[in-house]
């Protein structure tokens, strides 16, 4: 028997020890799509409902001032990133600007 052939099948037989390998691997191979595929789903879900310890408060100022503007991205004043690590915050109307904190962007609301 040819131990580098899979379920070390001899060559050119077909016995019921290489079938029941066979059909044990494409079993695995089917569990282990399916645990991946769920692994994706939560992975996408909790994507989706990243906004754990974001400011409530901040969220529906930025939303009843400047719909639309309440955004994940890298803060930015003037034009120019101020960061590498992207948050949640608000846009300012001109785009020039997003605000990851509630004071900075009533600072910016003063103006």
């Amino acid at each position: 028997m040819d131990d580098s052939l899979p379920c070390g099948r001899a060559s050119g037989s077909w016995n019921d020890e290489y079938i029941h390998c066979h059909v044990e691997g494409l079993k695995m191979k089917r569990i282990n799509l399916i645990v991946g595929f769920l692994a994706l789903i939560v992975l996408v879900a909790a994507c989706q409902n990243n906004t754990v310890g974001i400011d409530k408060e901040f969220e529906e100022l930025c939303k009843d001032r400047t719909p639309n503007n309440w955004m994940s991205m890298i803060p930015m004043k003037d034009g120019k990133f101020t960061s590498d690590k992207s948050c949640w915050g608000c846009m300012s109307d001109d785009g020039m600007s997003h605000f990851c904190s509630m004071e900075e962007y009533n600072k910016y609301l003063e103006k």
